[in-house]
């Protein structure tokens, strides 16, 4: 449980069923995060519901969808119990999410998208440790409500900063994907053109955090999800509608195999 003292550490939790996720993010928390001292893990909801009542932590780090139930059943089999004393930061693989965030801020610490980024994890821990866990089951159920049923909202155009101080805009749908190519981006239109822009990936990737159909997959790439016609995991590939493979990383991909096979029909 929470000390007082400031200088002590809070005891974490780590509930994630995906292996190569679970060992990115505990390796981050040793790295970058010495104010945590991780004493367990769980893959599923009932090694969950264990792990809390034997550790009793102060946070714990909760994966949103896990073997394809989701985590208020854990939340709520809890809080009919002994009650939810612990704060929580929500994991996920859903981009969607990022619309959310000021909503999460009111119920929860925060909330992590995978693949993990170390800042956003950072300022996450930052926000546990001044905290207090006053945060009812109630709030959390709402805010697991919000993120699966509130559609954010989404840019009616995609903007191509080209040179020359000139800007093509086409619709979001109409993009492909974008590469990197050193320090501007290629962006690949679905009739195959192809647009040079004079602004980096990263560029784009922040312009994108609020439209979730776009996902980066290796970090010279990011593509339209709706553009993807297959993942292959155990060739670390994309396959486009059109054909075009493009490599993911093996963090990444499992990150996209995650989102696709947990989304809803649309």
């Amino acid at each position: 449980m929470l000390n007082d003292k400031s200088d002590m550490k809070l005891d974490a939790i780590i509930v994630e069923d995906s292996r190569d996720n679970l060992e990115v993010l505990q390796h981050f928390i040793k790295k970058y995060c010495p104010q945590l001292n991780i004493t367990g893990t769980a893959a599923t909801i009932e090694e969950a519901e264990k792990l809390i009542r034997s550790e009793n932590p102060d946070l714990v780090f909760l994966d949103i969808v896990l073997d394809g139930r989701k985590s208020f059943e854990l939340l709520e089999q809890l809080e009919s119990e002994s009650g939810i004393n612990f704060m929580i930061i929500f994991v996920t693989a859903h981009s969607r999410f990022d619309f959310a965030e000021k909503a999460i801020d009111y119920s929860a610490v925060g909330y992590l998208t995978k693949p993990v980024d170390k800042d956003k994890l950072k300022f996450a821990v930052s926000k546990a440790i001044r905290l207090h866990p006053h945060f009812s089951l109630s709030e959390i159920r709402d805010t697991l409500s919000q993120l699966e049923n509130k559609k954010p909202n989404q840019p009616e155009f995609f903007k191509i900063i080209k040179f020359n101080q000139v800007i093509k805009t086409v619709k979001p749908e109409e993009v492909s994907h974008i590469v990197a190519e050193r320090d501007i981006s290629i962006v690949c239109l679905t009739n195959g053109d192809k647009e040079k822009s004079s602004r980096s990936l990263g560029f784009y990737q922040q312009e994108l955090e609020n439209h979730p159909g776009f996902f980066r997959i290796h970090n010279q790439t990011i593509v339209n999800i709706r553009q993807v016609s297959e993942i292959n995991r155990k060739d670390n590939l994309v396959i486009l509608r059109n054909g075009k493979k493009l490599n993911c990383s093996r963090r990444m991909g499992r990150a996209l195999y995650d989102y696709l096979a947990s989304r809803k029909y649309d």
